[in-house]
């Protein structure tokens, strides 16, 4: 194989050979549609303000987003500056 498996790779290939392809997810009462020419510009965006709120490698990011966007572009730039992303599953008993 000549690509190593990693994450950056999985966010870089559908930009650069998709990018007008969508993507679709549910939110309540609606439709969130973009590209993923956009969904890559937002994680790139999202990484460098977490890196502007001192969000080094080896840090805790804590996620209570639902299952949308917003949740899939954490998951995205969280591991690629090196933090670690925790969801928080606010509906699991103590």
């Amino acid at each position: 194989m000549d690509t190593p498996l990693l994450l950056r790779t999985f966010l870089l290939r559908p930009a650069r050979y998709f990018s007008k392809k969508e993507v679709v997810s549910l939110i309540p009462e609606a439709v969130h549609r973009y590209t993923y020419a956009d969904y890559y510009k937002r994680v790139c965006q999202l990484a460098h303000v977490m890196k502007s709120l001192d969000i080094r490698g080896g840090d805790k990011v804590a996620s209570i987003a639902m299952n949308d966007h917003r949740h899939l572009e954490l998951c995205f730039s969280v591991p690629c500056i090196g933090a670690v992303l925790h969801t928080v599953n606010y509906r699991q008993p103590l």
